[in-house]
Formats: C-alpha cells, structure tokens, sequence
C-alpha cells in the first residue's frame, strides 16, 4: 500500500493504483486458493490408498 500512495502522489492519479494493486492481490489470492486446493486432494486422495 506504500507503494500505492507513493505513484498516488507523484502521478496525481486518485483512485486507479489503488485499484491495480486490489486487482494483483485477488489474481494472487485466487492462483493460490486454487493451486492449494488441487495440492490438498491430491494428498487426500493419496491417504486412502
């Protein structure tokens, strides 16, 4: 967040890093729920053998 209050004051942009960032973070969020999710039935399935 430092970052974007950072380019906020030197672009004048108001609203728009903030957006970006909010946007990275959820791709973020979501490739690793995913990727943890696939990992973790993956070793569930591997406990029943």
């Amino acid at each position: 967040m430092y970052q974007t209050t950072t380019v906020r004051g030197t672009t004048a942009l108001g609203l728009e890093p903030i957006i970006v960032a909010s946007f990275i973070y959820l791709v973020m969020t979501l490739a690793l729920t995913r990727l943890l999710s696939h990992l973790e039935r993956r070793l569930k399935s591997s406990d029943y053998r």
